[in-house]
């Protein structure tokens, strides 16, 4: 299992996340502001072996876009957490 950094799109204000799974297995990626307050769940359910990307257009849970600034992006597994950093652009 790997978690890449992000690659963002300058003046598109979103990252892209790419992640890797060894085996299929339940995960959850969710992105956090820098309090640690969860802006947005991007994809909560089973996942198939191999190489995945989830695209973070830069809006919250209601729809609405967030400031630029620093993010925290998790992959939960049941087994293990990674998290990485990301900064958002508009």
């Amino acid at each position: 299992m790997s978690l890449a950094p992000p690659s963002p799109h300058p003046g598109h204000g979103s990252l892209r996340i790419s992640f890797t799974l060894a085996n299929e297995t339940p995960i959850t990626v969710a992105v956090f502001d820098a309090r640690g307050r969860r802006v947005r769940t991007l994809a909560a359910g089973t996942y198939a072996r191999g190489a995945h990307r989830l695209v973070w257009d830069g809006r919250d849970e209601e729809g609405a876009v967030a400031s630029t600034g620093v993010y925290f992006y998790r992959l939960a597994l049941p087994e293990r957490t990674l998290t990485r950093r990301g900064l958002l652009l508009h």
